[in-house]
């Protein structure tokens, strides 16, 4: 592999940290809300609580008014609303750039006659995956939790 392919390849790497943390914090925030250190009080609890937060998208919700609280909140800018819409909208992106990334080095891998492209592709579906893995668990088990 030359430099640019080695390059290449950590962006893919981070990308898919980035993507597995953000599905860490947006895991913790649904199904372990109680017990992460945003339930602790020094932070917003009306963008985290998942209880209080999807309200975000409206108006005032709780006294009937179900209109956007501002253009596209309920669609396209749902991500400015609350931390679980907004770990959502990292993880999309980080996965979409990712995979951009990842068709550019299998273009690189693809011209190198060097390297068995069986070999190659293997090779990167188990680094993606660590990567993943990684960046959900130090989020999910370790960084978020009281």
């Amino acid at each position: 592999m030359n430099k640019k392919s080695i390059f290449t390849l950590i962006i893919i790497l981070l990308l898919v940290f980035v993507a597995g943390a953000s599905k860490g914090l947006s895991d913790t925030l649904q199904f372990h809300y109680s017990q992460s250190i945003f339930s602790a009080g020094k932070y917003n609890q009306n963008y985290f609580n998942p209880d209080l937060s999807w309200k975000n998208k409206y108006q005032d919700y709780d006294h009937g008014d179900r209109s956007e609280a501002f253009p596209l909140s309920t669609t396209a800018l749902v991500a400015l609303t609350d931390a679980w819409h907004l770990s959502q909208m990292f993880q999309t992106l980080a996965w979409v750039l990712a995979l951009l990334f990842s068709w550019r080095l299998g273009y690189e891998f693809y011209n190198n006659q060097r390297l068995s492209k069986l070999l190659a592709v293997f090779s990167l579906f188990v680094l993606v995956y660590l990567s993943f893995q990684i960046g959900f668990n130090l989020t999910y088990d370790w960084l978020l939790l009281i």
